[in-house]
């Protein structure tokens, strides 16, 4: 009985422990990414600043137009 793994968990690893590796392994290729395709990577950079741009001036049009 002692030997189970946790509930929700796979091959009995922890949760914490799974976040980790997932999160490190994310920033290995952010690092790597940089670093070998810096064009590319400064492209995506700026396709995700231009979306939030996006996406704030359509929530100001929306509260505007609610206002109003």
């Amino acid at each position: 009985m002692g030997n189970e793994p946790k509930r929700g968990t796979v091959g009995g690893g922890s949760p914490d422990m799974i976040k980790k590796i997932l999160t490190w392994g994310g920033l290995a290729f952010l690092v790597f990414f940089i670093a070998y395709r810096p064009k590319e990577a400064s492209g995506i950079v700026g396709q995700i600043a231009s979306g939030i741009g996006d996406a704030a001036m359509g929530l100001g049009d929306f509260i505007s137009g609610v206002v109003m």
